[in-house]
């Protein structure tokens, strides 16, 4: 992850992830958090990157910890840190 895109897109990936192990539509996380539908698919797609108070919201409809959330980035982060060792 080189960027704020990347970062966004990850992270829109890791919301719709738990939002599907949750068996959640985007209408009813978007109504359970409080969002508008077509806010919750825009992070989900990454093309709106989002506050720490949102991150918080969705987690919380999500039913997880908002580090849960973040947790993901790092892993995915650190895999692409030993993906490039191993290349060389």
């Amino acid at each position: 992850m080189k960027n704020k895109r990347e970062f966004t897109q990850q992270l829109g990936s890791t919301v719709r992830l738990n939002r599907q192990k949750a068996g959640y539509s985007i209408a009813s996380l978007a109504s359970r958090a409080g969002m508008t539908y077509s806010q919750v698919a825009r992070i989900e797609l990454g093309k709106i990157s989002t506050s720490a108070h949102t991150l918080f919201v969705l987690s919380e409809a999500l039913g997880i910890k908002t580090y849960e959330l973040l947790d993901s980035l790092h892993q995915s982060r650190m895999e692409e840190q030993h993906e490039m060792v191993a290349s060389h």
